[in-house]
């Protein structure tokens, strides 16, 4: 997809209710809207914290969008949630594992490709782990 002129990756995740962008894939000059006491939930129950919102212009294949999302550096990528999905008329086939259907378009899309590492660990009580182990 493209975004400010930026080729990027996104996560399409209709489990999220909003769309998140992380600011360094905000378009430079794009307005953003303050936000306070904004929060969201992650599947882990960590709490986001929101810093602002923001109209972004971005295309996925051959469709424009010009669509509000949430601002947050607790996210490194583009995260497409159910907000956008629902406005924009998406049609996701399951059995269809090559293109989801954006307002009657057909566009193609990549699986993820999920490594067996751990990304996070989270600890009960304080710990030390020694670097490089």
């Amino acid at each position: 997809m493209d975004i400010g002129g930026k080729v990027v990756e996104a996560i399409l995740d209709p489990g999220s209710t909003h769309t998140l962008l992380p600011w360094s894939l905000l378009p430079p000059g794009t307005p953003v809207r303050k936000l306070t006491g904004v929060t969201s939930q992650a599947a882990n129950n960590t709490v986001i914290v929101m810093d602002g919102e923001a109209t972004v212009k971005f295309q996925i294949g051959p469709t424009s969008h010009s669509f509000p999302v949430w601002i947050t550096d607790h996210v490194d990528q583009f995260l497409i949630g159910l907000d956008w999905f629902l406005t924009s008329k998406v049609v996701w086939d399951f059995n269809d594992r090559e293109n989801i259907v954006i307002a009657g378009v057909p566009v193609p899309y990549a699986i993820r490709q999920i490594s067996e590492s751990t990304r996070r660990v989270y600890c009960a009580r304080t710990i030390h782990i020694p670097a490089n182990t």
